[in-house]
């Protein structure tokens, strides 16, 4: 994909993202395996877990596929149609959104999550994870209260093997964040999501964590505002002077990682 392509594909708005990935879909599921010219754009990734099960359909295609193809083709449908799905389709979000700098990302204002923090969502919502993608250095020099700090996608996977044995809880919501949720938090949810949809290839759109979102601006952002609930109340920068050779080993240790990610997931389609 050239640097235009890239350009225009990056600012399409939410809409025409959805309405190119169930363009996507449509064309997979009535299309053979052998005919299909898989362009390089991240929405038509041939690896995504939704388009290898639809692969599957059409290669071992029978009358007891048709159901599975009208399934799919019904939830694509679905959650095109109405964004204010989360990504399972069974409801709508609970929480608020912003328009971030991540299009195919939920994201909420340092606003909502402080209100979230202080309890005021408590009746609607039963569980919520925040999950702080922050070097440690930067989450032990101060965080959002109740924070978890997962950086390695390794700790994403226990965090759904966990799940795997345990009954669903469809009103458990995830927040994600690094320090401007730029970079390391949208890489993080979008791991999950994947990950996510590859352990529930056999039963689109089921997920175990459907309701996932962005801290927009970060934990920079949130600090600004809401000092009194970061615990300490402090904030380390990635390039904090003090810890150069902390961020060397955190970014040696993640960097074989990061480059696969950046091949096979960057600006990946989430609804599928």
């Amino acid at each position: 994909m050239d640097d235009v392509t890239k350009s225009k594909s990056s600012m399409c708005s939410p809409s025409e993202i959805r309405r190119q990935e169930r363009n996507i879909v449509r064309r997979r599921l009535f299309s053979n395996q052998e005919s299909m010219s898989v362009s390089k754009r991240p929405l038509d990734d041939p690896d995504t877990p939704i388009i290898k099960k639809i692969s599957d359909i059409n290669i071992n295609s029978d009358e007891n596929n048709v159901d599975a193809k009208d399934s799919i083709i019904d939830a694509v449908d679905r959650l095109s149609d109405e964004p204010d799905l989360i990504a399972d389709g069974s409801r709508s979000y609970s929480l608020p959104t912003v328009i971030g700098k991540h299009n195919d990302l939920k994201s909420i204002s340092c606003h909502t999550m402080a209100t979230l923090v202080r309890g005021n969502y408590s009746n609607e919502i039963e569980n919520v994870t925040i999950i702080d993608c922050r070097y440690p250095y930067e989450y032990n020099g101060g965080h959002i209260k109740g924070a978890v700090n997962l950086y390695r996608r390794e700790e994403i996977k226990k965090l759904l093997s966990r799940h795997r044995d345990q009954s669903a809880d469809k009103n458990h919501i995830i927040i994600f964040h690094c320090e401007f949720s730029s970079e390391r938090g949208p890489k993080m949810y979008r791991f999950l999501r994947s990950e996510d949809r590859d352990l529930h290839k056999d039963n689109y759109p089921q997920l175990y964590y459907p309701e996932v979102y962005l801290l927009d601006g970060g934990y920079k952002a949130f600090f600004e505002s809401y000092k009194e609930l970061c615990e300490p109340d402090n904030y380390t920068p990635m390039l904090h002077n003090d810890y150069v050779e902390d961020l060397r080993h955190f970014r040696d240790t993640s960097k074989s990682w990061a480059a696969g990610e950046k091949r096979h997931h960057s600006r990946q389609a989430l609804r599928f």
